[in-house]
């Protein structure tokens, strides 16, 4: 079978050389930075910077904090920017700065802040129940696919690239350092065929691989000895 499938796979290896030769489509390029843009605003104004560059896990800690911004962005940009618009458009009003008027507009929008916080929050938990349940329902999956099949014919090979796609959905959805998903991260990373399938399958590789183990590490305290 390995080596029916060797010249189907130079055959593919060779079409997307070629068409990766040829550049990439000016409409490729145009969607692709407006969906970065778009993701660049929806980070920074939803809070989610505080998962995706300061490496926090999230939970519910993170979503108090998060809805915790938003609701301040919107108490003291949004409202001062609406108030700010409406004296320019009206024509009755000077352009002067009044400091008591706008710390009215601030307490009188107290209990739309509360309301926007109560949101967000129960937007924020109930996705991240959502990717909780998910990871959760992959991981019985697994074991459940290890009692089933491991005495099949490349059964290993395929439980290792899901293992291994378990530890990098777990990184996408910053749930890899919770204790309870990382003792499991790091036991499976640990195989080297769970950790030769990351490297081949995901986008970062070795460099991936390495940061990802030196965060479950410490996630467990698992490098304690060490210090």
């Amino acid at each position: 079978m390995n080596n029916a499938t060797a010249p189907a796979a130079d055959a593919a290896n060779s079409v997307e050389h070629e068409l990766l030769q040829a550049g990439v489509p000016a409409r490729v390029r145009a969607s692709r930075k407006l969906s970065d843009g778009i993701d660049c605003i929806v980070n920074r104004i939803s809070g989610e910077w505080l998962l995706s560059k300061r490496g926090l896990s999230n939970g519910g800690s993170v979503i108090v904090l998060r809805a915790l911004f938003v609701s301040l962005l919107v108490l003291f940009i949004v409202e001062p920017a609406s108030l700010a618009l409406k004296d320019v458009l009206d024509p009755a009003r000077a352009w002067t700065f009044d400091g008591r008027r706008l710390a009215h507009c601030l307490v009188t929008h107290l209990t739309t802040t509360a309301v926007v916080f109560g949101s967000v929050y129960t937007a924020l938990y109930a996705r991240f129940a959502a990717q909780w349940r998910y990871l959760a329902d992959v991981y019985n999956k697994i074991k459940e696919a290890e009692v089933k099949y491991s005495t099949q014919d490349n059964a290993a090979d395929r439980l290792a690239e899901w293992k291994a796609g378990f530890a990098e959905d777990a990184e996408e959805l910053h749930l890899a350092t919770k204790k309870i998903f990382a003792q499991v991260i790091r036991t499976w990373l640990a195989d080297e065929k769970v950790k030769a399938a990351f490297i081949r399958y995901t986008t970062g590789g070795e460099e991936r691989y390495r940061n990802l183990m030196s965060s479950v590490l410490w996630a467990v305290r698992a490098d304690d000895n060490v210090k």
